[in-house]
């Protein structure tokens, strides 16, 4: 499965080749299009992780752990 550190890793890398295509103005936007959907699903990745997530309590007992 792909996570989104990945996804951002290969969006990063569109950005940069997009810099790169100089005159070639269809193929940087193409790049930098790439890149913004590819950051777009890490965003949706990371969303989805974070609400199936269980939520801990905070501890009943503060003395504990030193609070």
């Amino acid at each position: 499965m792909i996570d989104a550190h990945y996804l951002i890793e290969k969006a990063d890398l569109c950005f940069g080749l997009s810099k790169l295509a100089g005159d070639n103005r269809e193929l940087a936007k193409a790049l930098a299009k790439f890149g913004d959907e590819l950051m777009a699903k890490a965003v949706e990745l990371d969303t989805e992780r974070d609400r199936a997530a269980p939520v801990m309590p905070p501890p009943k007992d503060k003395r504990r752990y030193g609070r």
